[in-house]
C-alpha cells in the first residue's frame, strides 16, 4: 500500500495517493485495488468487487500492508529501499512469527517512475498476539512511514477497512474504502527502468552493487574482477565467426550445458558457459541476495562474458550456454511472478539488446511444449518455467532456431545436438566437409 499522503516531489512530477493502485500477490493470483473515489475519475478500471468479495484473498483474516521504502523514491535511493525492506522483512518474521508474508506493490499509472514493494502480513482472527496494532505501529515509526493500512475480512465476507496514519509519530485512523479491480496491465515494475533488475548498462549495475558492499563480501572482490579488466577491449560484431547461444527453460531431461558441450566437442568449436570461471564462486553469494543485487550481478557477468566472446569468436566459433537472454528472462519472471499478464509484452524495451555487448549470430531455444503443459495440467496453472519460455518466445533480437525435442523425437542428447547441427546448416551457417559420422569434420564460418 502506498505510503503517499499528499503531494511528493519526484524530479518535475507530483502524485496523489488517491490515484494510486495496489496489488498484492498471493497464491490464487494477484489481486489488485484502488480507491473507490478513484473509480469516478477513471473510466478504464474494471470492479471485481469489496476485498470480501475477491476469491483469491482469504476470509476469517487480519491484513496489514506496510512498506520501509522511502516515500520520496528518488533514483539514488534504490538501494537503499531495497536495503531497507529487507530489514522490514527480518522484523516481520521476529515479531508476528507465524503469519503468512505476502509481497505487494504500489504504483501511479500516470506517473511510472513512482513504484513501492512492500509487504501485506496476514494472520487468522484468533492469532495469538493480541497487540499486532501496536507492532506494526511500532514498525511504520521505525522506517519512518506516513502511512500503512489494515483490512479485517470476516468469515461472511463483511470487510473492516482503516488507513493509519502517522502524524508525529502516532497513529489516527481514518476510513477507507478499496475496491477490487481488474488488471489494467503488465507490471508495473517495467513502466520504467529504475524499477526493475534488468540492467542494459554494466556501469549501472556496477553502481548498484557499489551501494550494496556493505551486506555482502563478495561485491568487494566483484569489483576488483572488473578493475582489472581491459576496458580497451572493444566489444564489436565485425569480423567475428558466428556465436551460437544455447537457451531454454530447465527441464527434466533437457541439460542445456551438455548440449553445448557436446556441440563444441563435435564441432571443434569454443564453448563456452554463461557464468564466467572467473565469477563462478560467487555466485551462491549473490544468488542469496535480493533480485535486484542478484540481476546486478548476473549483468556484469553478461559484460566478462562478453569480453570473452568477443575474443574466443575473433579465432573460432563459440557455443554459449545461457547468455543475456537467460539473464532477461529469469530476472523479469523473478519480478512478476507466475502470471502471464504480467510479462511486458512483445517490442517492449525490456528485450533490447545491450549495445556493449557482442550478439549472437543466432539463439537455440531449446524446449519441450509438451512436458511445459504437463507440468502446467499438474499445478493447476502457470509454472515459473512456463513463464521463462514465454518471455523467451517474446525476444526476437536476433536469429532465433527453436528445437522442440517432442516434435523432433529426440530421445537423448546426441538427437538434440544433431537436429541443432541441422538446423544451424540451414540457416547457412555451416561449410560442411562431407561428415561421415555423427561428429562431423565441419566448421562454422564467419
Amino acid at each position: 500500500m502506498a505510503n503517499n499522503i499528499g503531494l511528493h516531489e519526484y524530479g518535475q512530477d507530483e502524485v496523489d495517493w488517491l490515484n494510486c493502485i495496489s496489488a498484492i500477490d498471493t497464491s490464487r493470483g494477484t489481486v489488485f485495488f484502488c480507491n473507490r473515489k478513484l473509480l469516478s475519475l477513471r473510466q478504464d478500471l474494471q470492479v471485481v468487487g469489496h476485498f470480501g468479495q475477491s476469491g483469491q484473498l482469504m476470509r476469517g483474516v487480519v491484513m496489514y500492508s506496510i512498506t520501509a521504502y522511502n516515500p520520496m523514491n528518488k533514483i539514488i535511493e534504490v538501494v537503499e529501499n531495497v536495503r531497507r525492506n529487507e530489514f522490514l522483512m527480518e522484523d516481520l518474521h521476529a515479531k508476528l512469527q507465524g503469519c503468512e508474508i505476502l509481497n505487494n506493490y504500489s504504483f501511479f499509472p500516470n506517473c511510472p517512475k513512482h513504484f513501492e514493494r512492500g509487504f501485506t502480513i496476514v494472520f487468522p482472527l484468533d492469532y495469538p498476539v493480541s497487540d499486532h496494532d501496536g507492532i506494526v505501529c511500532e514498525l511504520a515509526v521505525k522506517y519512518h512511514q506516513a502511512a500503512y493500512f489494515r483490512s479485517v475480512i470476516h468469515n461472511n465476507g463483511d470487510v473492516e477497512q482503516k488507513l493509519i496514519l502517522m502524524i508525529d509519530n502516532k497513529p489516527k485512523e481514518v476510513n477507507e474504502e478499496l475496491m477490487v479491480i481488474e488488471r489494467i496491465n503488465y507490471h508495473p515494475a517495467f513502466m520504467h527502468h529504475t524499477n526493475h533488475s534488468v540492467f542494459h548498462d554494466y556501469r549501472i549495475a556496477l553502481d548498484v552493487l557499489s551501494r550494496w558492499q556493505s551486506n555482502c563480501t563478495a561485491v568487494d572482490e566483484l569489483i576488483s574482477i572488473v578493475s582489472s579488466l581491459d576496458e580497451n577491449e572493444a566489444v564489436v560484431n565485425n569480423n567475428l565467426y558466428p556465436i551460437i547461444a544455447i537457451e531454454g527453460p530447465k527441464l527434466k531431461g533437457i541439460c542445456l550445458g551438455t548440449v553445448c558441450r557436446q556441440l563444441g566437442s563435435s564441432l571443434g568449436t569454443v564453448y563456452l558457459n554463461s557464468i564466467p570461471v572467473c565469477l563462478q564462486h560467487l555466485k551462491k553469494s549473490f544468488d542469496a541476495q535480493p533480485q535486484l543485487i542478484r540481476g546486478a550481478f548476473y549483468a556484469v557477468s553478461n559484460y566478462i562474458l562478453g569480453l570473452e566472446l568477443s575474443t574466443n569468436a575473433k579465432n573460432s566459433p563459440v557455443f554459449v550456454d545461457r547468455y543475456w537472454n537467460s539473464t532477461v528472462a529469469h530476472c523479469i519472471v523473478n519480478e512478476v511472478g507466475e502470471e502471464i499478464g504480467n510479462l511486458p509484452p512483445k517490442n517492449h524495451m525490456v528485450y533490447d539488446w545491450p549495445t556493449h555487448l557482442p550478439e549472437p549470430t543466432s539463439v537455440v531455444l531449446v524446449s519441450c511444449k509438451k512436458k511445459l503443459r504437463q507440468m502446467k495440467e499438474r499445478r493447476g496453472k502457470t509454472t515459473y518455467e512456463n513463464m521463462v519460455f514465454e518471455t523467451f518466445q517474446r525476444m526476437r533480437n536476433q536469429s532465433w532456431i527453436e528445437i522442440d525435442i517432442a516434435q523432433q523425437q529426440c530421445t537423448d542428447t546426441t538427437h538434440v545436438v544433431s537436429h541443432i547441427i541441422d538446423k544451424l546448416r540451414e540457416e547457412n551457417l555451416f561449410c560442411i566437409k562431407l561428415p561421415t559420422s555423427f561428429c562431423p569434420s565441419t566448421g562454422l564460418h564467419p
